[in-house]
């Protein structure tokens, strides 16, 4: 019902609206434009459509996935057993064709994965500041 009376309150009133929200999927359809700052830090700015189509997640056998990952921009990359999955930025080259020729499953990431991949990845890059931040959440819960 907020969602509803909000875009119908944006048709008579066009403005910027700023939504902040980790249920990103809830409102996936109303989004022009997205930005994603962690920390302070700007992880993406783009139009929702051109960041929906900036990765894509590939997956199968770990060794065919390691050759894939060659020189690519790896967001995310997951295992169990013999299988992997990544979550890889699209460069330009034919990322799909190479995927398929070597037997990879290629699928769209959803904005909710991007997101996730995203802000996953500037924690490993910053792990002291993610611990600090849990830290700090877990001592404030606590009292």
């Amino acid at each position: 019902m907020f969602y509803d009376r909000l875009i119908a309150d944006y048709a008579e009133n066009p403005r910027t609206i700023v939504l902040s929200t980790h249920l990103i999927e809830e409102i996936a359809g109303l989004l022009e434009r997205v930005v994603i700052i962690d920390r302070g830090k700007i992880l993406a700015d783009a139009d929702v459509d051109d960041l929906r189509t900036s990765a894509i997640s590939v997956s199968g056998p770990g060794e065919q996935i390691d050759q894939f990952l060659g020189g690519r921009d790896v967001l995310r990359r997951e295992g169990a057993g013999q299988l992997s999955r990544a979550v890889v930025r699209v460069q330009g080259r034919d990322d799909r064709a190479d995927a398929s020729a070597l037997g990879l499953d290629v699928e769209p990431v959803s904005l909710q994965h991007l997101v996730v991949s995203l802000t996953n990845r500037a924690e490993a890059i910053h792990p002291a500041a993610a611990l600090t931040a849990e830290s700090a959440y877990l001592e404030e819960a606590s009292r």
